[in-house]
Formats: C-alpha cells, structure tokens, sequence
C-alpha cells in the first residue's frame, strides 16, 4: 500500500493507493514522471482523497467535438 501526491495546475490531492494497484504499478512513479490515476473520491474524512483503482503511463488525448462530447484516441 502506498500514499503519493498527484499535482496539477489546481492543486494537489493525496493518492490512496492499496497493495494490488500499488503491485502493479509501483515502477512507474518517479520524480517528474507523467502517471494517469483512475479512482474514486473520498472525501467523508477531511480532506477530499482519490482511493486509485487503476494507474497508467499511457495519456489519451481527449478533444470535444461540435455536440459537446468528447472522444478519447490515444495520445502518440
């Protein structure tokens, strides 16, 4: 199990990241690497946290088209 700190633009948000996800995924997170973490929010204790079910190194660009949805394609 492990606790990171995912910043964007807005902010940061602390990461919950359990044994299985955490197993898989452990190799990806370094200083400055780019990681997707996909999760839920909890925020009932405090501070709002995203409890990460699934964790990536692959970006998927996402353009809106002209009736407001978007669609994803992967990023190159």
């Amino acid at each position: 199990m492990a606790f990171a700190a995912l910043e964007d633009h807005q902010g940061t948000v602390e990461l919950v990241i359990f044994p299985k996800v955490w197993k898989e995924a452990h190799s990806w997170f370094e200083p400055g690497k780019v990681v997707v973490a996909k999760g839920r929010i909890d925020h009932e204790r405090g501070e709002p946290k995203v409890l990460v079910d699934k964790v990536t190194d692959q970006i998927e660009k996402v353009r809106v088209v002209a009736n407001g949805q978007s669609r994803q394609r992967p990023a190159r």
